[in-house]
């Protein structure tokens, strides 16, 4: 009763970005803090991925999906809005203020990439179609 999905049906999927879940589509977009030695136009591969799924069929890893990866196109690097720090000891008369910014990269998805290896993944599947 269950059917693997086709390549055109829209897949998502569950990624670990530096300690951080996002959901991503491919040609989506999403902001996250800065890796180091990383450029523009840079490709990364983000091989943690948690879940895969489309509008029929979810493939949940356990912990990760195996032979899951994401592909993701670095395309800008700029700082986020300010954040303004305040320390204060009461009743002492001392106050500081200092702020931040933090680096933020934007990527663009290129690509989600898993593997469907047949029975291995339809062992614990249940469909969830009504009379299936």
């Amino acid at each position: 009763p269950l059917t693997l999905p086709t390549p055109e049906d829209e897949v998502f999927a569950i990624v670990n970005i530096k300690g951080h879940q996002h959901k991503v589509m491919q040609d989506g977009i999403i902001i996250t803090e800065r890796q180091k030695g990383v450029d523009v136009n840079e490709q990364l591969i983000f091989d943690s991925v948690y879940l895969v799924g489309t509008k029929d069929y979810t493939l949940v890893g356990r912990p990760t999906v195996e032979g899951g990866k994401v592909w993701a196109t670095v395309e800008q690097i700029c700082l986020g809005k300010k954040t303004l720090v305040l320390i204060k000891k009461r009743r002492k008369g001392y106050k500081k203020h200092h702020g931040h910014r933090t680096e933020l990269m934007t990527m663009r998805i290129d690509k989600i990439e898993y593997e469907l290896t047949g029975e291995k993944h339809f062992e614990n599947a249940v469909s969830l179609m009504p009379n299936h």
